[in-house]
């Protein structure tokens, strides 16, 4: 048989149980001297192994797909693709012959194919290795910033104390901005630590009595003095009143400034961002909506992903960790949050927290 008719070449062989040729069904590999002899006669010594542990595998299994063989016919040595089946009348062997030439690429490619897979699970370890790093300076950095941040909030509370009768309206409102500066970038440590933590399932809650409405008031009026856009496009309204609840207040704080700046981002100018806060009887209800230009299906989908930017949010700052921290933060509450549709366009982001007022 010649290399330019192996390509071709298949066969149908019937043997009997003991793996004796019984019958040629079909035939143009050049197996028809076998009859009565048995089938592992052709292969090659380093095949006879092989050919054992395919009959047993046929005797255990009752079927066996996909093995290669390296056999003699005719003089020449073939790789025949092997496929077989134990029936009623006996053992039903049938295949193929390879070119050893395609047979050797295919074992090359093979061998390329594990090389890289090592290669790339070397540099999957070094990548972990360099994530791992990143997160914990990200979170050393972030756990830096809160000392002296902190003594900026202070100093600033005390001097609007002490010296509140006496300064002019223009320092007190400096005092004030580089207090209400001092809370933004504390609120932000926070959201740098829980992304360093997001990946590692590590995220840890102190939960405490907290004053919900009070908590997205200040929250709001914080947003107010730092975004131009939401000075004066944010609108608050708080129904109804609820019992003091179980939340861990600066996680929430987190939660509520991600959900505001993610509003900001995809407000155009002088839109108005709507954040409405209700008390039902056994959960609080929080929406943020904004009017822009809403995200696409395909966006919807995995939007509360890790390192997910959507929207027009593709042309400002940020690594889309903040709704991922949204939803880790409201279920690690208990509450679930969801996107709803919203008439003309635009987002409503609905967070929904359980009116638990005692440690769970």
């Amino acid at each position: 048989m010649s290399a330019d008719t192996v390509g071709a070449a298949g066969f149908v062989v019937l043997c009997s149980t003991e793996g004796l040729v019984r019958q040629v069904v079909c035939d143009t590999v050049g197996l028809a001297p076998l009859v009565g002899l048995p089938f592992a006669q052709i292969a090659e010594p380093e095949s006879l192994a092989k050919v054992a542990a395919f009959q047993q595998a046929l005797a255990d299994q009752g079927a066996v797909l996909g093995w290669e063989i390296s056999v003699a016919i005719d003089g020449a040595t073939v790789c025949l693709g092997l496929n077989g089946a134990v029936t009623p009348d006996g053992i039903l062997l049938m295949g193929s012959a390879v070119p050893l030439g395609l047979y050797d690429e295919v074992t090359r490619l093979n061998n390329m194919l594990a090389n890289l897979q090592r290669k790339m699970a070397k540099q999957n370890v070094a990548m972990d290795r360099l994530n791992a790093l990143k997160d914990q300076f990200v979170g050393m950095a972030a756990h830096a910033l809160q000392t002296p941040n902190g003594a900026i909030s202070v100093l600033a509370e005390a001097l609007l104390e002490e010296l509140g009768p006496t300064l002019s309206d223009v320092h007190r409102e400096y005092l004030e901005t580089i207090q209400s500066s001092a809370e933004y970038v504390r609120v932000l440590a926070g959201i740098y630590l829980d992304a360093a933590t997001i990946g590692t399932g590590a995220m840890r809650f102190t939960f405490a009595p907290t004053d919900l409405a009070d908590l997205v008031s200040r929250s709001v009026k914080l947003h107010r003095t730092v975004s131009a856009r939401l000075h004066d496009s944010a609108v608050l309204t708080i129904e109804g009143a609820g019992p003091p609840l179980m939340l861990d207040r600066g996680k929430i704080e987190e939660a509520l400034h991600n959900l505001l700046d993610n509003a900001d981002k995809h407000s155009p100018a002088g839109a108005r961002v709507e954040i409405d806060l209700a008390f039902g009887e056994v959960a609080a209800r929080l929406t943020v909506t904004d009017h822009g230009q809403g995200m696409a299906p395909e966006e919807r989908a995995c939007l509360f992903q890790p390192y997910q930017v959507t929207g027009a949010s593709k042309d400002k700052t940020g690594v889309g960790l903040g709704l991922s921290i949204v939803r880790r933060i409201v279920e690690g509450h208990g509450g679930n949050v969801q996107l709803e549709e919203t008439p003309g366009g635009g987002a409503r982001f609905v967070v929904t927290l359980p009116l638990r007022t005692a440690p769970a």
